[in-house]
């Protein structure tokens, strides 16, 4: 496991810890809350979705 793993391996488990949280944050507010940019949360979330870590529920527009 290199630096990059451990580093998006992190990052991952506060964006599961926000959505535990308040599973009806936005990518554009996770990216607030941590700093960084939305493309960065949306790589993120699309990764856990794949790993099947979380899952979309409702429409795109107004799903949790």
């Amino acid at each position: 496991m290199n630096f990059a793993d451990i580093s998006s391996d992190i990052r991952h488990n506060q964006i599961i810890e926000l959505l535990l949280q308040n599973n009806n944050l936005s990518a554009a507010k996770i990216a607030a809350i941590l700093n960084i940019s939305s493309r960065s949360v949306e790589k993120h979330l699309a990764k856990l979705k794949q790993d099947k870590i979380i899952i979309r529920q409702g429409s795109k527009k107004y799903g949790t």
